[in-house]
């Protein structure tokens, strides 16, 4: 898991980029730092306990893959939520955008 530092060096940095005068702007930073450090203990929790866990029903034995994988995969979506509304990857979009694209001529579909 990343250190206390590190996180408030992030944390530090969001709100420096989004504006600490905006509430919602910190708020969302709060949760974001939050879901981040939950999504680093769950990885701490696979790393100890193996990515497969044993479940014993009786005289009977399934091995099934580490709950926590399927609450970082959602984590993980909402982090992804969380930094889209933040308007990072609308700002990276846009400079991809402003390359110019090469044209092709000749290929299967093209009506030239």
């Amino acid at each position: 898991m990343p250190s206390n530092t590190n996180l408030e060096d992030l944390r530090k940095y969001l709100i420096n980029q989004l504006g600490e005068d905006n509430r919602l702007h910190v708020d969302k930073v709060e949760r974001y730092i939050s879901l981040l450090k939950l999504f680093h203990e769950i990885d701490e929790d696979i790393e100890n306990q193996k990515r497969m866990v044993v479940t014993e029903n009786g005289a009977q034995r399934f091995v099934k893959p580490h709950p926590g994988i399927e609450q970082k995969i959602k984590i993980n979506k909402e982090l992804l939520s969380i930094e889209e509304s933040f308007g990072f990857h609308r700002k990276l979009k846009d400079k991809e955008e402003e390359r110019p694209t090469k044209k092709r001529k000749g290929g299967l579909l093209d009506s030239t």
